[in-house]
């Protein structure tokens, strides 16, 4: 299996890793315009920058402007960009994946179409290509925990693929899954790729807790918990107003993914940051520093705003529904110190 992973970054090498563990795929991972760097440590040490480990040797690496060549007879193509990239990126690459027999997301956010609309990754990804007139591929997105250094380094990871068509999940399954990655299924995409995006926001408030024990110096376990329980009722409800499955929050894409993201995702640290008493903006800086992206940060607003969309069309009431992603906007986008916040929400 040909398969051309676009985007460099930690989660797309590892599944670059990934992929080439499984005998007959030929694996082929391209940097973008911001890869720069990691491209030249790979073609150099043969080691990740980010992840610290080793890429295999048959992993081949593309910097971007050899797009044309890594992309030939492509048979998988997986997107692992920013969700902020995703519609720059099939938009520009779209005509080079018009045979592709399927289109992999591994973004966990939300975007704006032209009209105004909040859409998921798979959504925006279907109307770049429609709008090009373009012929393509299904999309398959993936959800469930997959810490991206554990992938790369083998560690017996359970993930969901998630599509309305089932043969081109079961063909990206095959390509990817081994004894170590193993690979659920689910038609319920929208479930999925909402709960993808809830986590990261939830997980910063839930991080919050992190940063504000720091200060105390005695641990916060009882609030993280009421916490984690609120959120999980929030998911279940904003789910099913999207038109997704709520036994999708009870699984991998749900409450699995937000575990592992309280754990130790970039989304938690952050949360940790503003709570020991770094601003949002403070803390962006710092994650920045590391080499981190912040994938929870712009997804909150927009997550409000698809709420905001939901209400109007009688899903939702936000007020009474979100209390928990409420109070996470105030202290992100209107100052609120999250020690006050925490204290309310519990």
């Amino acid at each position: 299996m040909i398969i051309t992973v676009l985007g460099a970054g930690a989660m797309g090498s590892a599944l670059a890793i990934q992929a080439s563990h499984v005998s007959g795929n030929d694996v082929r991972l391209w940097g973008t315009e911001f890869d720069h760097h990691v491209i030249e440590e790979l073609t150099g040490t043969g080691v990740h920058p980010y992840l610290k480990v080793a890429v295999p040797k048959s992993v081949r690496v593309y910097p971007d402007q050899e797009i044309g060549v890594a992309t030939e007879s492509v048979e998988i193509a997986v997107i692992a960009v920013s969700s902020e990239a995703v519609r720059q990126v099939t938009s520009n690459l779209g005509h080079l994946l018009t045979k592709s027999k399927a289109v992999m997301s591994v973004a966990k956010g939300l975007t704006t179409s032209r009209s105004g609309r909040i859409l998921t990754m798979h959504q925006a990804i279907e109307e770049e290509f429609m709008e090009a007139h373009l012929p393509h591929a299904p999309v398959v997105s993936i959800g469930g925990p997959s810490i991206a250094r554990e992938v790369a380094l083998a560690v017996p990871t359970s993930v969901v693929y998630a599509s309305s068509a089932p043969r081109a999940m079961d063909r990206c399954a095959a390509a990817f899954e081994s004894s170590n990655y193993r690979v659920s299924r689910t038609s319920d995409i929208v479930g999925v790729e909402i709960c993808a995006v809830l986590k990261n926001v939830y997980a910063i408030g839930i991080g919050f807790c992190d940063g504000i024990s720091e200060n105390r110096g005695s641990t916060m376990n009882n609030t993280k918990a009421a916490l984690f329980t609120s959120t999980l009722s929030e998911m279940k409800r904003f789910v099913k107003a999207a038109g997704g499955a709520e036994n999708t929050v009870y699984g991998l894409a749900g409450i699995g993914d937000l575990n592992v993201t309280c754990l130790g995702g970039r989304n938690s640290q952050f949360g940790r940051l503003i709570g020991s008493g770094l601003s949002p903006k403070d803390a962006l800086s710092e994650m920045k520093a590391k080499g981190l992206t912040v994938e929870g940060y712009s997804s909150t607003e927009k997550l409000f705003d698809l709420a905001t969309q939901l209400e109007r069309e009688g899903n939702l009431e936000v007020n009474a529904d979100l209390p928990v992603l409420l109070g996470i906007c105030e202290v992100l986008y209107k100052g609120r110190n999250p020690r006050e916040i925490v204290g309310e929400l519990i």
